[in-house]
């Protein structure tokens, strides 16, 4: 249907890298305006892991992409990349706001966090340019990205790096 490929697309094109980076962007000045330097860092840190994760994957697998896609997407099929990088965005600020005193703001912005890289994944499915393993493995590379970097912000911070 034309109204589903419209909102899958929606959530495709957000994690393009020129939306992308605009979010990126966007993001950042918040966190530096209203929050700290370490969580700047670590955002940043994050996406840049889970990145360099995704191309190392798919350059070692090589994985071709479906061929009866809705759209057309150039590169290995294996991992997603939208996948990966909308899981580590989101899981990045489920983490970040789970502070939240609104008790019905931190419950829709959970959702939205849960539901958001799901939606991409799935997003990547009905325009076929990723398999289901492609989005798995987005999933679970976009977790360890912020896992890896929030180990090594950890690391760096009890070394007496990044002080405040």
């Amino acid at each position: 249907s034309y109204g589903l490929t419209v909102g899958f697309y929606t959530f495709t094109w957000f994690f393009n890298t020129v939306p992308a980076i605009c979010l990126f962007l966007l993001v950042s000045f918040f966190l530096y305006r209203w929050s700290t330097k370490k969580s700047l860092i670590e955002f940043w840190g994050a996406l840049v892991i889970t990145d360099i994760l995704v191309w190392i994957v798919k350059m070692w697998g090589d994985v071709p992409r479906p061929d009866f896609g809705i759209i057309t997407a150039y590169g290995p099929s294996f991992p997603s990349a939208h996948t990966a990088v909308a899981a580590t965005f989101c899981l990045f600020f489920l983490r970040y706001m789970r502070h939240t005193k609104d008790t019905a703001r931190r419950y829709i912005h959970r959702a939205f966090c849960i539901l958001t890289p799901l939606m991409v994944g799935m997003s990547r499915l009905y325009l076929g340019v990723h398999w289901f393993s492609d989005v798995v493995a987005g999933l679970a590379i976009g977790v360890g990205g912020l896992l890896i970097s929030d180990y090594i912000w950890k690391k760096l911070h009890n070394h007496g790096y990044f002080q405040g």
